[in-house]
Parts: structure tokens; C-alpha cells; sequence
């Protein structure tokens, strides 16, 4: 009789610890960076849902990343145009449409404060761009596909795969010639921005010493050298003539 007694109360404890952890979920802050810039949320932030999944408002992220955003009242749905693609968001559903081609998403679109929120995973697989996750700092980094492009100016060789023709999973493959007419200072400065769009400076910093360690010369050759940082591989390789850093994405 006891035990049919103390039944109830555990049910009560379960759920409100449940419920805790959602509300808990619901209201850590996030930060949001799209190319090292911060965007900024007027009312609505981002937060991790009950999945453990965070969510963003779509309309900044998506028009922080050069989309148009268009609410349709009438069935719930965000509808975005990006890069002459048509992407349909209906909320409650794990789903999003773009053209013809259903993309599964691992949580639901929700409102919330009144903002149609989508999860990062959208991001990525819907606007191309790469997403990572700082749990330290409970900040989302998002960099697109035309984020190394900005150095107009540089000598530095870019041989960034396309999105969709990537079998390999490179990331980037960055060249820095030593050649008399090229200078080879600004070329490893442009790297190390570029590098710093995706790691901290101090993870940075090893791999910038070691490639200044290179000599100009046939006999200076420098060993291969790997980082694994974040979930990325980073090799550094010298084949005389030029400095090679190439990043692989692992795990996937």
C-alpha cells in the first residue's frame, strides 16, 4: 500500500524535472557569429530546445547570409530565397523544402516570442554555409561558402571545393608561394586570417610558427605536419616552392 502511495509523487518529481530542464534549455543564451561578425537579435535569441538542439530565428540568420525571408501566414511557413533557390519552412515539421528535394532536419521548426525558430542544422544543409558549435562558449560560428573570397588583394592561392562536388571533405586548401617576385610575408598573414575564421588564435598560432619556419632554398624543406583541432584535420606540407595547408572535415 505504501509503494501505491509513493507512485504518484514520482510521476510529480519526474515531470517537474522534466519541465525544469526544458525551461532551463529554453533560455541559454546563445551567441551567434556569421564571418566573425555578431548578429544581432532585437527581441527573440537563440536557445536549445527540449532536443537538446539549438535554435535560431530564421529571418536574421537566413538575411545575415544574403537570403530574403517571406512569412506566409496563412499555412505557417518561412518561405526564403537564396541564391535562386526556393526553401519552404513549415512549422512543427522536422523538414525543409528547397525546389523539389526534401532535407530532414533533426528537430522541429517552432515559434517562439512570436519568431519562426529553425534549427542550425538548416543552416548548413539549406544555405550551404558551415556551421560549429563552441560549447565552451555556448556560441554558434557560421562561415559561408564566399567568406574567403574577401581577400581580393592577396597572392595567397585559394583552392576551396565547391558545396555539393566534395567527396573528400576538404575544407580549404590554401597555397603560399616562395617565389623572388612574390612576397611571402602578406600571403601568411592572409592565412592566418583565414585560419582564424575558423579556430582561435591560439590554436592558430602553433601552425603560423611552424610554416615560418620554412626556408627559401631547394635543400629547406620542412616535415609534414598534422593538427586535428575541433573535428578538422589540418596538414601543413612543403613541396619546396610552395607552403600547402589543407583541412579535412572528419567524422563524416
Amino acid at each position: 500500500m505504501k509503494l501505491k502511495k509513493k507512485v504518484p509523487m514520482l510521476i510529480i518529481m519526474a515531470l517537474f524535472i522534466a519541465i525544469t530542464g526544458m525551461a532551463m534549455a529554453a533560455t541559454t543564451s546563445v551567441r551567434v557569429f556569421v564571418d566573425g561578425s555578431e548578429v544581432q537579435f532585437p527581441d527573440q535569441k537563440p536557445i536549445i530546445n527540449s532536443d537538446n538542439r539549438t535554435l535560431v530565428p530564421v529571418r536574421f540568420v537566413s538575411e545575415a547570409l544574403g537570403a530574403e525571408v517571406e512569412w506566409l501566414a496563412p499555412t505557417r511557413t518561412v518561405k526564403i530565397n537564396y541564391n535562386d533557390k526556393l526553401i519552404l519552412l513549415e512549422v512543427g515539421l522536422k523538414q525543409a523544402v528547397i525546389g523539389t528535394s526534401v532535407v530532414t532536419l533533426d528537430t522541429k521548426t517552432e515559434i517562439v516570442g512570436n519568431r519562426t525558430m529553425v534549427p542550425l542544422r538548416f543552416v548548413s544543409e539549406c544555405l550551404g554555409a558551415e556551421v560549429e558549435w563552441q560549447a565552451v562558449e555556448q556560441a554558434v560560428y557560421i562561415t559561408t561558402a564566399n567568406s574567403d573570397q574577401a581577400l581580393v588583394d592577396s597572392d595567397l592561392i585559394l583552392k576551396t571545393p565547391p558545396p555539393g562536388d566534395n567527396e573528400n571533405h576538404v575544407n580549404l586548401i590554401a597555397l603560399v608561394y616562395y617565389k623572388y617576385s612574390t612576397p611571402v610575408e602578406p600571403q601568411i598573414t592572409d592565412l592566418q586570417e583565414l585560419l582564424e575564421k575558423r579556430f582561435t588564435t591560439e590554436q592558430v598560432k602553433p601552425i603560423i610558427d611552424y610554416i615560418k619556419t620554412k626556408q627559401v632554398g631547394e635543400s629547406a624543406h620542412i616535415p609534414v605536419k598534422d593538427w586535428s583541432i575541433d573535428g578538422k584535420l589540418i596538414r601543413v606540407s612543403d613541396s619546396i616552392l610552395a607552403i600547402t595547408v589543407t583541412i579535412w572535415n572528419q567524422g563524416e
